[in-house]
């Protein structure tokens, strides 16, 4: 008889990523925007897998909602992240505003590299930096509107600005509105990570020698339905954030949410 599947659902903002495991290894992933999921497209993703647990960690409401009523309707065993059941600490002021993803990052983190300070930065819709202590110690970070959100933003809320295409401009200083805005958005992005990092190690880390890991969206692996314009929006900010970040991990999510479902639930089965 085959192994049962392990399923871990990583619900962001805009879409679903999706991980089977076995062990410890990733055996498939799958990557949904949340605008377009529904019944049918979770019945194809499970045709022909036998999943023993599944766990859905979500920052958003409707579509985690979604998903966890589907699964119990299939009878599959299902968790959500739980900060009581958390060998990490969340060193805040409120552990309960603390997101899934941010925790599971943290897990996935600690789980690549333990026995090191790790600076997380989750680049999506949104870019979140997550500041970890070797200790086990989630010790907070800062959020930012990401590059798409903030094109849009500019689009909706400025008459005469147009929305345009996230990339990497030619020049940092343009002649057109378009170049403009790109280029505000591109290189504010790189300067907002360079001069955060600096100021996170400074403060926590003094001259330790704290990594850091890039994930999200931007650091998405091949199976990302996204246009070559994005494609190549990825690779020029990885090569120009390279002396910045030590390592790009596009699993790392769903190895930290791995992470979480074998912490409370390694010796169960359905």
């Amino acid at each position: 008889m085959s192994e049962k599947y392990q399923l871990v659902f990583d619900v962001g903002n805009t879409r679903v990523g999706v991980a089977f495991f076995q062990q410890d290894i990733i055996v498939e992933t799958a990557h949904f925007m949340n605008n377009s999921l529904n019944e049918g497209n979770l019945e194809s993703l499970l045709k022909g897998k036998e999943v023993n647990i599944a766990l859905v960690g979500s920052v958003h409401y409707r579509v985690g909602l979604f998903i966890l009523q589907f699964l119990k309707k299939n009878n599959i065993k299902v968790i959500e992240p739980a900060t009581e059941k958390l060998s990490i600490i969340l060193d805040v002021e409120n552990p309960k505003e603390v997101g899934a993803d941010r925790i599971a990052s943290t897990y996935g983190a600690l789980y690549s590299h333990p026995g090191c300070d790790i600076i997380v930065i989750d680049i999506g819709t949104t870019v979140v930096f997550d500041v970890i202590a070797k200790e086990r110690r989630f010790l907070g970070g800062a959020i930012a509107p990401g590059p798409y959100l903030s094109a849009k933003t500019l689009a909706d809320n400025a008459d005469l600005l147009p929305l345009v295409e996230v990339r990497k401009p030619k020049s940092p200083v343009s002649k057109t509105t378009q170049g403009n805005i790109q280029s505000g958005i591109y290189y504010g992005l790189t300067g907002m990570i360079e001069k955060l990092v600096k100021e996170i190690k400074s403060l926590f880390f003094g001259s330790g020698n704290a990594i850091v890991i890039a994930t999200g969206g931007l650091s998405a692996s091949a199976d990302e339905p996204e246009s070559s314009v994005f494609a190549k929006f990825r690779s020029e900010l990885e090569n120009d954030l390279k002396t910045i970040v030590d390592f790009f991990e596009p699993d790392l999510t769903f190895f930290g949410y791995h992470e979480i479902l074998k912490e409370n639930f390694s010796n169960e089965e359905e």
